[in-house]
């Protein structure tokens, strides 16, 4: 019988990589976005804790900004969470740290809004290096994949 495991591996790493791409693609489209000022309306840091089921015993732990912002476009108010477009990486707490002291120190900020969509925004357009770190596991995927087949 024939494994459809390096085929499943193969079919993730793909799926990844084009959802990142996707993704750094719609950042790099945010640097253009029209500006509006915006105020902060909460701001911190979130421990998200992941814990064995059976062990109860913390698995990993991983620290993410959590913001909260709004900002009017044609005398609509619209609220948003979104501070780049790699908010679903983890960073280093030196990363972090510096998004929260030294740029979102205020609570007036700069939104950077999608023209077509106005409830679709960011605090800092564009791509950056944590957009493109989580493509290697896609390429772990289909490595992977890859060296089943050839095995």
């Amino acid at each position: 019988m024939e494994s459809y495991l390096p085929y499943f591996l193969i079919f993730i790493g793909v799926g990844l990589i084009i959802f990142l791409t996707s993704l750094i693609l719609r950042a790099t489209k945010s640097k253009s976005w029209e500006k509006t000022s915006g105020v902060l309306l909460d701001k911190g840091t979130r421990l998200h804790i992941s814990r064995d089921i059976i062990t109860k015993n913390i698995d990993w732990k991983s620290i993410h900004i959590d913001v909260q912002y709004e900002y009017e476009v044609d005398g609509k108010i619209y609220i948003s969470k979104r501070v780049t477009f790699s908010d679903m990486v983890n960073k280093p707490m030196s990363c972090l740290n510096k998004l929260l002291n030294e740029y979102l120190s205020t609570n007036k900020i700069i939104v950077y809004y999608n023209p077509k969509n106005h409830g679709d925004s960011v605090l800092f357009p564009g791509a950056t290096i944590w957009n493109f770190t989580p493509m290697i596991t896609g390429v772990i995927f289909i490595s992977a994949g890859i060296f089943l087949l050839n095995s």
